[in-house]
């Protein structure tokens, strides 16, 4: 499932935004529920984290973590996984850098250090 997970991001080369690969927890609240998701890969339109039974296409969505909240919805879902849709662009690398260390451009094989941080 991993290999699936790198390998579709790889292959994702029409998005209009880069995605950076990360792990950080977030809250998301789907319909008035609340759960811990992880925050798998972030981009400045979107997300994908791990799926749960009641995320589906078109579903309305909230995702916060620290220095973030967005709203937004389920754009797909497949193999363990959604994908989700940021009503607003936010700052990918400043919501990194907040949740998580170390990031990584998934176009890149060298890793990026968050905005302030040297490597």
């Amino acid at each position: 499932m991993v290999e699936a997970f790198y390998e579709r991001l790889r292959k994702a080369d029409r998005r209009r935004h880069p995605r950076f690969i990360t792990s950080f927890k977030g809250r998301l609240t789907c319909e008035g529920e609340s759960r811990t998701v992880v925050v798998g890969d972030l981009s400045s339109g979107g997300a994908m984290i791990e799926d749960h039974p009641d995320f589906w296409p078109g579903r309305k969505v909230e995702l916060r973590a620290k220095k973030f909240h967005v709203h937004g919805q389920v754009r797909w879902k497949k193999d363990g996984i959604c994908g989700l849709s940021f009503d607003k662009s936010i700052d990918p690398l400043l919501v990194i850098e907040a949740n998580a260390g170390e990031i990584k451009n998934i176009w890149s094989d060298e890793g990026i250090a968050p905005v302030g941080i040297d490597k």
